[in-house]
């Protein structure tokens, strides 16, 4: 939050690169409660969760959250809507 006890604005993190800058989100250690990524984790090469993974464990607050949403398979399967939509993502970008 910024010292008016509003929500910071949006920053963006691309985890698919190491020694990752951005926009300059890595000068900020221990600094943000929560990460929110969305429909990325599933499609993304798998160096760009990992990268996630690593940013998020140096720019979160001690108790901070990474929470991440996508159209994720439980127990193999998932609700049709999400199959579609990750099979529309994937014919967009098929590598």
């Amino acid at each position: 939050r910024d010292t008016d006890g509003k929500t910071s604005p949006s920053s963006s993190c691309d985890g698919s690169v190491d020694g990752v800058t951005a926009d300059g989100i890595r000068q900020y250690p221990n600094y943000f409660d929560l990460i929110l990524c969305i429909n990325m984790i599933h499609i993304a090469p798998w160096e760009a969760t990992l990268g996630l993974m690593e940013c998020a464990g140096k720019v979160l607050k001690k108790g901070g959250m990474l929470v991440c949403y996508g159209p994720y398979k439980v127990g193999g399967t998932a609700v049709e809507s999400n199959l579609k939509f990750d099979e529309a993502l994937r014919s967009r970008n098929p590598s």
